[in-house]
């Protein structure tokens, strides 16, 4: 499946890394080691830490294959919502706010996922 994300489209490579000095949970690597990118595109030369947690705990990422920041799930680690977006209050699992995500992300069907039509307001910020 080829992520479809619309004007923001390949050859583009949107992605953050960690603060340095900055807690991100147990033995994590911070600094810019660190790389967080959009599902199927690689880290870059300088994101080395990425590749020692890639396959480890619920993550999914296989080198190998070329299925990365993915969780075991099939989840991607990271978004880009071209479109307006309620994200899900915190704590909340964005499968409880948005139900066809999970499809989407996976099977790349429900494309209208995040539409009012297709979330559940009550696991929504900021909307009753």
């Amino acid at each position: 499946m080829v992520p479809n994300y619309g004007p923001y489209a390949a050859p583009y490579d949107p992605f953050i890394f960690a603060a340095e000095g900055q807690y991100h949970g147990d033995g994590a690597v911070t600094g810019r080691a660190l790389e967080i990118h959009l599902d199927d595109y690689e880290p870059t030369d300088l994101g080395s830490a990425s590749l020692t947690l890639m396959g480890t705990v619920n993550d999914g990422s296989d080198l190998a294959s070329g299925s990365v920041y993915r969780a075991s799930s099939g989840l991607p680690w990271g978004l880009l919502i071209s479109d307006t977006w309620i994200h899900p209050r915190e704590r909340t699992d964005i499968l409880n706010a948005y139900p066809k995500f999970f499809d989407y992300a996976t099977q790349g069907t429900h494309n209208d996922w995040f539409t009012p039509s297709k979330r559940v307001n009550s696991f929504l910020f900021a909307v009753e």
